[in-house]
């Protein structure tokens, strides 16, 4: 730093991709290394194998310039929100959709609407979960109750569910956007609380749920949509579900799109019950690398740069 006007801190956390940029004046709530090398010598020599997550540790607040590697930054939680305004089975049905959602459209070259959006369609290999889905679609939007079709598509990986309702397809392309890359929730749904059955429906869609080896119980999510990835990220972290977020390389070493995953702790597995895939692990088996407050998640600072 020594010659140059430092106007930035750029931190690396563990859990998160971004490097998150903070202006020098800012005051940043962090639980130093310091303390958690004094709270183990207390206990002993050898520390008897406790890690920082077992010790109630005082949280500070320092100048962003005073923060170090070794750190653990606070990731805020958002408190207060006011509710969605939708029930649990709503917030579901567009989960799954935004997962495994699209736009129907007319395709009728001879008509004025050529081109527009007829509905909404899903896709997916479990049949029972589309009927869950087609009879929250029909009271939410009635205009499309004669019109909702499940049937087995060949060309295709699953049952497909057609619901052809303008209503439908004008209210999710407000609320949650519309091709895979920007599919995002809108800030009258985002800047709201009670949003857990959303991902519980999205995990369903486009998740998984980790069977063995050492990542077992891990729930996984995958999509395009960096945004998205980031809301379901922030989401968790306001229900005090610990989630990290990563990027699949992958996918552009093979030519196709960069990959945002999501993966959600084995400890906090339990509160995503109402996704069928997620089944309860043991937390004892599955510590989670964050530590949990009132206020949010201390993640620790792997990287500091000016």
């Amino acid at each position: 730093m020594s010659g140059q006007l430092v106007r930035q801190v750029r931190v690396a956390v563990v859990g998160v991709p971004d490097v998150i940029t903070f202006d020098v004046g800012v005051m940043a709530a962090a639980i130093l290394r310091s303390d958690y090398i004094d709270a183990c010598n207390r206990w002993s020599s050898r520390t008897t194998g406790r890690s920082v997550l077992d010790l109630d540790l005082p949280a500070r607040r320092i100048p962003i310039l005073d923060l170090r590697p070794g750190d653990w930054l606070l990731l805020p939680r958002r408190c207060d929100l006011p509710p969605v305004g939708l029930s649990f089975e709503q917030l579901y049905a567009a989960g799954l959709w935004l997962a495994d959602g699209c736009y129907l459209k007319n395709v009728d070259r001879l008509r004025p609407a050529y081109g527009r959006d007829r509905g909404l369609q899903l896709i997916n290999n479990r049949r029972e979960w589309l009927l869950r889905v087609q009879a929250v679609l029909r009271d939410w939007f009635p205009d499309a109750d004669s019109s909702i079709n499940i049937k087995y598509n060949r060309k295709s990986t699953g049952y497909q569910l057609a619901v052809y309702s303008e209503t439908a397809a004008c209210y999710f392309r407000s609320a949650f956007g519309e091709y895979a890359h920007s599919k995002a929730l809108a800030p009258h749904i985002y800047n709201r609380s009670g949003l857990l059955p959303l991902v519980c429906g999205f995990v369903d869609g486009d998740g998984a749920q980790i069977s063995k080896g050492r990542s077992k119980g891990f729930i996984v999510t995958g999509m395009v949509s960096e945004r998205l990835a980031r809301q379901i990220q922030q989401i968790l972290w306001d229900e005090g579900v610990w989630a990290s977020r990563f990027y699949d390389p992958g996918g552009v070493a093979r030519g196709e799109q960069l990959m945002h995953q999501v993966r959600i702790a084995p400890a906090h597995a339990h509160r995503l019950a109402g996704a069928q895939k997620v089944e309860a692990v043991s937390s004892r088996q599955s510590p989670i690398h964050a530590i949990p407050r009132p206020e949010g998640f201390y993640a620790r600072v792997k990287d500091i740069s000016y």
